[in-house]
């Protein structure tokens, strides 16, 4: 398979949304036994977004948590002004030369999968709250004793939202993919964190792989290409 069509696959977790108070994990995680020790130094980092906005905000996201961990990362948007989703043939031919011209030994491309939106009831809490009761005991010190009174939260209704995500590395050489992960996002809410949580749990997984290493550039807490 050329690189121009392992491009237009699934592969870095473009996430579409997620959130501070939402959860992000791995779900399944797979390595070509036969590239197993193949590792990286150069990793070229494409987000297949809906809007260049957002494009952007991922694949700065990703290159800022891979050179914080000393890994070598570049954004496709500083070599690639726009990307025509629609276009498939001008994609390709636009990914290869990009990915030619950073000098790159490895693509990370992504993209949500599939998007799950339900509705389910979360059933009715019951708590046994403290709460002070007096009077305070004259000649006995200051003393209040204390009872329980209960509290009940009525069930509810509440609507869940699911974004499934796949990344994979592929060497840049041999056009092969090496490395590959799907993850799911629970209801995120804030597009930046989420990002950011996402990217985080990408960057490291990658380097306990051994898929990227860091061998070569100091770790730095800087943001962007």
């Amino acid at each position: 398979m050329s690189l121009s069509r392992l491009l237009l696959v699934p592969v870095l977790a473009l996430l579409a949304a997620c959130a501070t108070q939402s959860t992000s994990q791995l779900t399944a995680v797979s390595r070509d036994p036969d590239m197993a020790d193949r590792s990286y130094n150069k990793v070229f980092v494409m987000a297949l977004a809906s809007t260049e906005a957002r494009r952007r905000m991922v694949e700065d996201a990703v290159v800022a948590k891979l050179k914080g961990e000393g890994v070598e990362a570049l954004a496709s948007w500083a070599y690639i002004d726009t990307l025509d989703l629609e276009d498939k043939a001008a994609l390709r031919a636009a990914a290869e030369k990009a990915v030619k011209d950073s000098g790159a030994d490895a693509a990370l491309v992504g993209k949500v999968v599939r998007e799950d939106k339900r509705t389910e009831y979360g059933p009715p809490q019951v708590e046994q709250t403290p709460m002070a009761v007096s009077p305070y005991f004259m000649g006995y010190g200051s003393y209040v004793g204390y009872g329980y009174q209960t509290v009940v939260s009525p069930g509810e209704l509440r609507e869940v939202h699911e974004y499934f995500l796949q990344t994979s590395l592929y060497d840049a050489s041999t056009s092969q993919p090496v490395w590959r992960a799907q993850s799911v996002t629970l209801n995120p809410d804030n597009l930046e964190q989420a990002v950011a949580d996402v990217a985080d749990m990408l960057a490291r997984r990658l380097l306990e792989d051994g898929v990227v290493n860091n061998a070569g550039m100091p770790r730095s807490s800087g943001g962007g290409y």
